[in-house]
């Protein structure tokens, strides 16, 4: 049952996620005096700063609140996993919705490599929750530059060898930040 409630509050967090996002970005491009298209670069850059933010923060805001309800069994790092696969089906479903992915795109970048992302960081920061005394800010941080470099690895075309090195980072501090907690 608990498996259920966090994979439905990763499902949550990444539609609230989605909408902030296309405000945040609507307002960005509104607000913008420049053409983004003719400096496409630097716009999806920050482009992707927003939304890389907005995600990060949503799964710490909301994984704070599922590891704080009061009444229920001490958290544990495989909770955060299933929010993080919640999290991430909401991106498949979108991307699916799009159109039928090749089969690259399925196990590339797209929806694989998406998905272990989305897992990885929601487990790091259910993880650095569970011990403790550990700023908000430097959690989200931690998440926030192993999502950016994850982003910018696919858009900047670096090959799978380097966006599928950064998710086996990913997973070995997950491996590290979990070692000796009771999970």
């Amino acid at each position: 049952m608990r498996f259920i409630k966090f994979l439905i509050f990763g499902l949550l967090a990444a539609s609230g996620a989605l909408c902030a996002e296309l405000i945040l970005s609507n307002l960005y491009y509104a607000a913008s005096i420049k053409d983004i298209a003719a400096d496409y670069s630097t716009g999806m850059t920050i482009f992707l700063l927003i939304v890389v933010m907005v995600e990060e923060v949503s799964k710490y805001i909301l994984l704070v609140k599922l590891y704080s309800a009061p009444g229920s069994r001490p958290p544990k790092v495989s909770m955060a996993l299933a929010f993080g696969l919640g999290f991430s089906l909401v991106e498949m479903l979108f991307l699916l919705s799009q159109n039928f992915p090749s089969y690259d795109a399925f196990f590339g970048f797209r929806l694989l490599g998406a998905s272990l992302l989305h897992i990885a960081t929601a487990g790091i920061i259910g993880a650095l929750l569970l011990k403790k005394n550990i700023p908000a800010a430097r959690i989200i941080s931690l998440a926030f530059v192993l999502h950016l470099a994850y982003n910018l690895s696919i858009i900047y075309g670096l090959g799978y060898a380097t966006v599928y090195s950064i998710l086996a980072f990913s997973f070995l501090l997950l491996a590290a930040f979990n070692r000796g907690s009771a999970d």
